[in-house]
């Protein structure tokens, strides 16, 4: 019966939730190091109506083109890995389902009867799944999502996820993009083998897989030169090929950093645009104002024009009229053309303005 390490599991996953990361351990030794650079055994190429597996320009590329069923490639190792750290970086591409995912495997059992899946999502989701003599069962979310339980720390999707299991002595902590995300425990497992998993109707690119492991484990031996230098060779060795899979990883999280950037930025120039274009449609706007605004002040002109004309006819009656209407008029009239220069001079004003932040 594995109902009992199943719920103990389950238990232990809600409990490290609230208690944060429990593995302390150091993985000082590289074990398996995997960038895609060239064709390998390890991993299977394959091209018919379901998988197009192909290794090429240093990633891994897994489009499922089965539209019911996930596909799971197993790495052919040449023996199982005990505890480890493994460290995967994939990629979802863009123009798949609604429903796409990729993630990793890890402790797999011979014939698929036990290990674990961590799984992202196009929607900014991660789960976590156990295989349990040949069924799956959700160590996050539930049956009603499928598992799928939100991750702020994921990336967009077209953008690489780094996924990181440590694992210690039956003690799982999970990691998604250089953050913590939960533990879990299942004392069930002492070693297996490790692959990637491919959802239904999906295409993903892997970067790299590295899996560190436990050490220091060589000493220099004080007695016998050639053996100490090449001990001390072969530590120096594994620790170039540390730092540098180190450094890969790192460059990898600036670039995935970047990338946000990048889009942040066209986020904030689609809204500047826009902006843009509301001030575009404002300017018509005022254009349009200005244009009537200028016919009805030429307008005015013909007709302060015309009455001018009339005022100097009536001049030669005013004192005989004994009053100042005429005037008065004149007076009235040069005020209203007055405020019409102002508000057309204020709606120029207006206008060069919007053209200059336009620019």
């Amino acid at each position: 019966m594995r109902t009992i390490p199943i719920l103990l599991s389950l238990l232990l996953l809600i409990s490290s939730e609230l208690l944060g990361q429990r593995i302390k351990d150091k993985y000082e030794l590289m074990v398996f190091s995997e960038n895609f650079d060239s064709p390998s055994e390890i991993w299977s190429v394959e091209a018919n109506s379901d998988n197009l597996f192909v290794i090429q320009d240093g990633e891994y590329i897994l489009q499922r083109k089965n539209v019911q069923t996930p596909y799971v490639v197993f790495a052919g190792l040449d023996g199982p890995i005990g505890d480890c750290r493994l460290v995967a970086s994939i990629r979802i591409e863009k123009n798949m389902g609604n429903e796409a995912h990729a993630g990793i495997l890890f402790m797999m059992q011979p014939e698929a009867s036990g290990g674990f899946l961590v799984e992202v999502n196009k929607k900014k989701e991660y789960r976590i799944r156990q295989i349990a003599e040949g069924v799956y069962r959700y160590l996050t979310g539930n049956q009603k999502n499928s598992g799928w339980v939100k991750c702020n720390a994921a990336n967009e999707v077209g953008t690489n996820n780094i996924i990181e299991i440590k694992m210690s002595n039956g003690t799982y902590d999970v990691f998604i993009n250089d953050m913590y995300q939960t533990s879990f425990y299942e004392p069930a497992y002492k070693s297996g083998n490790i692959g990637i998993v491919v959802g239904p109707d999906s295409r993903a690119r892997v970067d790299f897989v590295y899996v560190f492991g436990k050490g220091p484990a060589m000493e220099p031996e004080s007695n016998e030169t050639n053996k100490e230098n090449d001990s001390q060779a072969s530590v120096s060795d594994g620790e170039e090929v540390i730092k540098l899979a180190e450094s890969i990883i790192q460059l990898r999280t600036q670039v995935n950093d970047l990338k946000k950037e990048n889009e942040e930025l066209k986020r904030a120039m689609s809204t500047i645009r826009m902006s843009e274009g509301e001030k575009s449609s404002e300017i018509k706007s005022l254009e349009s104002e200005l244009k009537s605004m200028q016919d009805q002040l030429s307008q005015k002109e013909v007709e302060i024009t015309k009455l001018i004309s009339e005022k100097n006819e009536l001049l030669k009656y005013k004192e005989m009229a004994g009053g100042n209407e005429n005037g008065d008029l004149v007076i009235s009239l040069s005020k209203a053309l007055k405020a019409e220069k102002e508000k057309t001079m204020k709606l120029e004003e207006e206008l060069r303005k919007l053209k200059l932040e336009k620019q």
